[in-house]
């Protein structure tokens, strides 16, 4: 079996990925739309040699990647048409202000992406959220009106309790939904002791991307560890008791959530 373990060990090797792609031919996946990785995955390697980590990427069978901008756009996008991929998405820094943003949505432009990502897990009180939500709105216009979707990517701050609601709920209540969607991460809202499917639901607008990632829990007490796996495990069942994960796609050892997402139009990979 092919897991992002042995993904990264062989991308850390020499033995070119294309050895492995018997296995994504042999497996028939539930999920029929383009899976994707995200490029912080394999970072270290990125930065050493984009075009090179960018071919084994796709020798392994994907698609997609989401990506951090830092390359020109010119050389960003050569690099991926030599390795066959393409990238709906890009994961920039948090906006501070309009003038910045203006400047984040004329670059993304450039890499011709449809979704330009934020999300920056921070420590907020209602007022604030309410001040982003403002920001995010004045954002989303922009991005709207050069062709591209704002996108917020929540971790675990987002779901803190504030003022009897959370971040994410203010986010929800005062963003429009057609100027933010949400790149909804299953494992952080599970990390953050909310249930995802609950915002799955709830979320008024689409969830053009969904993040899967790797999680080993190595600090906190054994009680709280216990209390997290139990979460999972609650979560999961009712996933695939309502056949969202149809083929047994579900995460191996400890810490790790499914998020294949039947809605969403694509789906990156990353580590915690």
């Amino acid at each position: 079996m092919l897991t992002r373990r042995n993904l990264l060990k062989t991308l850390g090797g020499a033995t070119a990925l294309a050895a492995h792609s018997h296995i994504w031919a042999a497996a028939h996946l539930a999920w029929e739309k383009p899976i994707g990785l995200e490029t912080y995955t394999v970072r270290d390697l990125f930065a050493k040699d984009p075009t090179g980590t960018l071919k084994q990427v796709a020798a392994v069978g994907y698609k997609e990647v989401e990506f951090n901008p830092g390359i020109k756009p010119s050389l960003m996008n050569s690099y991926l048409r030599d390795a066959g991929l393409s990238a709906p998405s890009t994961y920039v820094d948090h906006p501070k202000t309009i003038d910045d943003w203006k400047k984040t949505v004329d670059l993304s432009k450039n890499y011709g992406v449809h979704y330009v990502v934020v999300g920056d897990n921070p420590r907020l009180d209602a007022d604030a959220w309410k001040r982003r939500a403002e920001l995010y709105n004045q954002c989303g216009k922009l991005a709207q009106n050069a062709g591209m979707q704002f996108c917020y990517h929540a971790h675990y701050n987002e779901y803190a309790r504030v003022d009897n609601t959370s971040g994410y709920d203010i986010m929800l209540a005062r963003c429009d939904s057609k100027l933010l969607n949400m790149e909804m991460d299953i494992f952080w809202a599970v990390y953050a002791g909310v249930d995802p499917l609950h915002y799955w639901g709830a979320l008024p607008g689409p969830v053009p991307t969904a993040a899967r990632q790797g999680f080993v829990q190595k600090r906190g007490s054994e009680s709280a560890r216990r209390s997290s796996r139990k979460q999972a495990k609650s979560i999961r069942a009712r996933w695939a008791g309502e056949n969202r994960l149809g083929q047994d796609l579900r995460p191996r050892g400890r810490g790790r959530h499914p998020t294949h997402f039947r809605r969403a139009g694509h789906l990156q990979y990353a580590p915690a």
